[in-house]
């Protein structure tokens, strides 16, 4: 994945030079989006809709075809309800979310559509790495007691979120610099599921005295995630 990032860089320092260049910024939002965690124990989507801010650029091959780089950053919160429902069993439990976050860095190709007018549609495709952050964690408060568990059978569950793929395809509509895009995107990461999968209790009493000590196990499940999300841009594009 390293290789592909540096000839996502390569490209576009080589055809820079040239003129025909575009520069887009865009913000947009999800219309929708999925990103179910599933094994034979649960399954539930983890993600709200969320936004992304970006920028991409162009070099004109001729011809209505495009080709170049792009950069954006996405953010998605937890859906708590859900995450409390699959990781929490009871009130002994503290929950601690932070968000999806990612960082996709994307070689990317587009073909404009010849209208011999300001208004110009076009479709494009995305291929790249994506770096992925986040976390959602439930940890057992409880005093006093033997008994850990929730629903799973797992103690102090921990999801993290790694690095994957990314891929898009699109379409959209250009008026003079300005521009509106619809896209289907995919952005693929593992996610890590550390937890405690067992406490054990145990007491010796000598010369009047107990001592009491636990004996923890822990394990961890990787999962694959693809979250996959529809969405509306808007922009500005700078050419030179």
């Amino acid at each position: 994945m390293k290789k592909l990032i540096l000839s996502v860089f390569i490209l576009t320092t080589l055809v820079s030079f040239a003129e025909g260049n575009s520069v887009d910024v865009r913000a947009g939002l999800d219309l929708g989006s999925k990103s179910k965690v599933k094994n034979e124990d649960f399954s539930f989507d983890l993600l709200k809709k969320g936004f992304e801010i970006g920028t991409e650029y162009r070099r004109n091959l001729g011809a209505g075809f495009e080709a170049g780089a792009g950069i954006f950053y996405k953010r998605n919160n937890f859906k708590k309800e859900v995450l409390d429902d699959a990781l929490v069993d009871e009130a002994s439990y503290d929950t601690k979310y932070k968000s999806f976050n990612a960082v996709p860095i994307y070689a990317t190709a587009r073909y404009n559509f010849n209208t011999n007018s300001d208004f110009v549609p076009y479709i494009k495709a995305n291929l790249g790495y994506s770096i992925n952050s986040g976390k959602a964690e439930s940890n057992y408060t409880g005093v006093g007691t033997s008994k850990y568990y929730d629903i799973a059978g797992k103690l102090n569950e921990k999801f993290e979120f790694k690095n994957g793929l990314y891929y898009g395809l699109g379409t959209g509509l250009k008026y003079k610099n300005f521009f509106a895009d619809l896209s289907y995107n995919v952005i693929r990461a593992k996610v890590e599921n550390n937890y405690m999968s067992s406490a054990r209790y145990s007491s010796v009493t000598a010369s009047g005295t107990t001592t009491r000590s636990t004996e923890y196990e822990f394990d961890k499940d990787d999962y694959k995630v693809n979250n996959r999300f529809v969405t509306l841009s808007f922009g500005y594009s700078f050419e030179f």
